[in-house]
């Protein structure tokens, strides 16, 4: 019993020793396991609190200022509290070290900060979420018509024409707003600007004023003016601005009546286009070489100019690409219409993108009805017109007269004319009469009287009209007789003889169109009158009609020229 006794009191001896070393022990491997989650639990608070200065610095940069001038510190002032909390559970390391029950304590703070953390990463994305900088937010984009996906393709909105109220000159729409009156003024490219100076143009026109601010908005119009530089240069100056040069594609397409016409146009942009580098332009009539003008369009030229009918061969053979197209001019619409052209017109309008507005412009000598169904047929978007009253147009800078014959014999006003072209030689003159057999008579009469003079017959192939026309703007031939109502070329002439008056009053202001086209020189146009009661009835009539009065020819008239 002794024995066992004394076995027992020794090994609870021993228990007793070796209790408080391994107790030691634990709490050791505790504390350095505390040790290592404190650790990385600060390393996370170090990041969280480089985080939240970067945050503070940022918001006290972006965020608005308040009504009263300074800026909101309410989410500033948050972060700096939590910022301040974490920084004060750092000194966890330092407070259980001086604690006789460390772990307790420890596990309390290991617990309370682990709380914080999560309360501070939870806030934080909520105040991320709330407190998001608004930045202005853009205007609701309204759908342009064409790309509507819900649209039908085949409908087109009729046209809305303004009706035109007159300026105080009573001659050009007012209802329009933006009426520029010097190229300066109207945010040209230098170059552009450069070009039209250099041409000539110093001041723009009536119609020029109000045309150009009008296709520089990829406005719809409707034109009327008279054929020369100032009409031409309306449109052309537009595409010139509006057309991207980078792009080497079909972007402008000009058609119009005549071959002359085409040619005048195409001289006028490449003046204007000068000092503009890379523009492509392409001149297309009738009576050349098809096969060059294939090679041509398939270079995808800028801009296209020519006659419908050779325009729409080229399509047909797939040489002209439109499907880049921005701009369609109608020029010289009333004989287009009058030449048939108009299904030719249609039809190019088939061959335009469907996805793509086109602006379309037509320009004119009148605007009637059948200019305004061809606005339907051609799809325009309700089209602006600007119109000049017809008693005021063709007219500016032009002195009337008129010359009295008897007709006591058949050739007594042939001898008038010849004595009149024999007074004034050397100068430019164009005689108008109603019959080719009158014209006939005459040129050959004055050419017997070694005159210069020349015929230009209405129906004439295209190749001899160009060599007639030539003749005369060089000056080997300067009398020109025609029975043609309007002749499109670039010449200022001097004199316009009426040898017989024209059946229709409006046709006066179209046959001097070359003679108010001469700038500042102020023309001549003469009307032969005799005693017939149907050429006073006519003299009457277009006095009424232009409001003017002419008076009889002076005899000093080669002085006056």
């Amino acid at each position: 019993m002794t024995t066992l006794n004394n076995n027992s009191s020794s090994s609870k001896s021993k228990s007793s020793q070796i209790e408080p070393v391994a107790v030691q022990a634990t709490l050791e491997d505790v504390a350095a396991g505390i040790n290592r989650v404190e650790n990385v639990l600060l390393d996370l608070t170090k990041q969280i609190i480089i985080l939240n200065e970067n945050i503070s610095t940022f918001l006290n940069q972006q965020l608005p200022q308040s009504s009263n001038g300074h800026k909101t510190k309410n989410l500033v002032h948050q972060l700096d509290v939590q910022q301040t909390e974490i920084k004060r559970s750092t000194s966890i390391r330092t407070y259980h070290k001086d604690t006789s029950d460390s772990i307790g304590n420890l596990t309390l703070q290991v617990a309370t900060l682990s709380t914080s953390v999560a309360q501070l990463v939870s806030q934080q994305q909520q105040q991320q979420l709330n407190n998001v900088i608004a930045l202005p937010r853009p205007p609701p984009r309204i759908p342009r018509w064409d790309h509507d996906p819900y649209r039908n393709l085949n409908h087109r909105p009729p046209p809305r024409i303004i009706s035109p109220r007159r300026d105080s000159n009573n001659s050009v729409d007012k209802g329009i707003d933006d009426v520029i009156e010097k190229f300066e003024n109207m945010r040209l490219r230098p170059e552009l600007l450069r070009g039209i100076l250099n041409y000539g143009l110093d001041r723009p026109s009536s119609v020029q004023q109000r045309g150009i601010p009008l296709l520089l908005k990829g406005q719809d119009v409707i034109a009327q003016a008279k054929a020369g530089k100032e009409k031409y240069a309306t449109y052309c100056i537009p595409i010139l601005q509006n057309m991207e040069l980078q792009s080497m594609r079909t972007q402008a397409l000009i058609i119009t009546s005549t071959n002359e016409t085409a040619g005048h146009i195409y001289r006028l942009m490449l003046g204007l286009s000068t000092l503009m580098h890379h523009v492509e332009c392409m001149l297309c009539i009738s009576g050349g070489n098809i096969g060059d003008d294939v090679k041509k369009a398939q270079k995808r030229p800028h801009i296209i100019i020519g006659t419908p009918n050779r325009i729409c061969d080229l399509v047909n053979l797939d040489a002209i690409d439109l499907s880049y197209l921005k701009m369609f001019i109608v020029d010289d619409a009333e004989h287009l219409l009058i030449q048939g052209f108009k299904e030719h017109a249609i039809e190019l309008r088939k061959n335009f993108p469907k996805t793509t507005i086109i602006q379309t412009i037509i320009f004119s000598g009148s605007v009637n009805t059948e200019i305004m169904d061809l606005t339907t047929s051609l799809q325009m978007r309700e089209p602006v017109r600007i119109l000049v009253k017809k008693n005021e147009q063709n007219l500016n800078g032009v002195r009337h007269y008129y010359l009295y014959v008897a007709m006591e014999r058949s050739d007594w006003k042939f001898e008038a004319l010849a004595d009149l072209l024999e007074s004034i030689k050397n100068q430019t003159i164009i005689i108008y009469c109603n019959k080719e057999s009158t014209m006939d008579s005459i040129c050959y009469k004055l050419c017997e009287r070694d005159l210069n003079a020349i015929a230009l017959y209405g129906e004439v192939g295209s190749s001899q009209r160009d060599s007639i026309l030539d003749k005369f703007k060089s000056g080997k031939n300067n009398i020109l007789i025609t029975t043609e109502v309007l002749i499109d070329i670039d010449l200022s002439v001097q004199l316009v003889i009426h040898f017989e008056l024209p059946s229709k009053p409006e046709d006066y202001g179209k046959r001097i169109t070359l003679v108010s086209a001469s700038g500042s020189y102020q023309g001549v146009s003469i009307s032969f009158v005799t005693s017939k009661v149907k050429d006073m009835s006519n003299l009457r009539a277009i006095e009424s009609l232009y409001k003017i009065k002419m008076p009889e020819m002076p005899i000093n008239l080669p002085e006056i020229l």
